[in-house]
């Protein structure tokens, strides 16, 4: 009996897993990734909002340079980060929003765009970086002239979900341990 109820629990688990795979894999199709994650109902926006602030502090080198709308009042945040992608990839910049209600947030991210220092003949100059383009293009805008391959735009998309993936897991396990932590009294 113990080993059909721990098979029934594994299968249960696996297509859990399935179905937040196959949400992501769809929302990769527009290049936004937004989940309402629902917490304790006695969890409330105040203690919700500081746990993201927290999260931005330690995910970014420096929250205040990433925020550009932190407002306790609305339970809201907004900023713009980036990862770190490799070598001549060099970087993928996007924006964060992160909803903070009472027994629920929301996060978004969107608008990813590739960038690097690194610039190649026929490469957009901006503030600095050479423009890429948007990951929602099937190709590089710029890359015609770079000697890129296309499969190096698959590899950047690539890599840039696995950082995504990453980063909504971070944000999902740091905001269920923080609601622990208070509600626990530490």
């Amino acid at each position: 009996m113990k080993k059909i109820v721990l098979l029934f629990i594994m299968l249960i688990s696996a297509f859990g897993i399935n179905a937040q795979n196959s949400n992501f894999e769809k929302q990769t199709d527009n290049w936004e990734f937004t989940e309402i994650i629902l917490v304790d109902s006695t969890i409330t926006k105040e203690q919700l909002f500081n746990s993201a602030m927290d999260w931005f502090a330690i995910n970014f080198k420096s929250a205040k340079n990433v925020l550009e709308i932190n407002d306790k009042e609305q339970g809201k945040l907004f900023g713009k980060g980036c990862f770190d992608i490799g070598g001549e990839f060099g970087y993928v910049y996007f924006t964060i929003l992160i909803q903070c209600k009472n027994g629920k947030y929301k996060y978004l991210l969107s608008d990813f765009f590739q960038r690097n220092a690194i610039g190649h003949n026929g490469v957009k100059y901006h503030n600095g970086f050479f423009d890429y383009g948007s990951l929602k293009n099937t190709e590089c805008e710029s890359w015609w002239d770079t000697g890129h391959k296309k499969s190096d735009w698959i590899d950047i998309k690539n890599i840039t979900k696995k950082e995504i993936w990453n980063t909504i897991q971070s944000l999902k396990n740091s905001m269920n341990k923080k609601t622990i932590q208070e509600k626990e009294n530490w």
